[in-house]
């Protein structure tokens, strides 16, 4: 695993009645960047023309599919990620099957691309 994660741009939703819920990316140099999220995180590649939307993480690394993966959370605060990449996800080093919904939880790490590992986080489900 490199030093540093690539670079990502991201702008929280607004707040919805869902339980809070952050990814947080774990690299190595101590700075662990953190993307909250509520009802829904879509993860892509960044690119010069793709607008910057709400709830949408977009990744500098071509490894990373335009629309990678979606994490979804319902309102008891369950998650699930859904693989929808060409180069595939990792749930704790596992390769997801791509487009089946998997069940995500707390403190599991998501690999997204050749370097960025995520850590999902926040308030328990009900």
């Amino acid at each position: 695993m490199s030093a540093t994660p690539p670079l990502t741009t991201y702008r929280p939703p607004e707040m919805l009645e869902y339980p809070a819920k952050w990814l947080v990316a774990e690299g190595g140099s101590g700075a662990d960047a953190v993307f909250m999220f509520f009802d829904r995180l879509e993860i892509g590649r960044h690119s010069d023309s793709r607008p910057s939307l709400p709830g949408v993480l977009l990744v500098s690394d071509p490894t990373v599919s335009s629309r990678h993966c979606v994490i979804s959370q319902e309102p008891d605060g369950r998650c699930y990620v859904r693989d929808t990449s060409r180069n595939g996800t990792r749930l704790d080093g596992r390769r997801l099957t791509p487009n089946l919904t998997t069940e995500i939880e707390l403190g599991q790490v998501l690999t997204i691309g050749k370097e960025l590992r995520l850590r999902l986080d926040g308030v328990p489900p009900t």
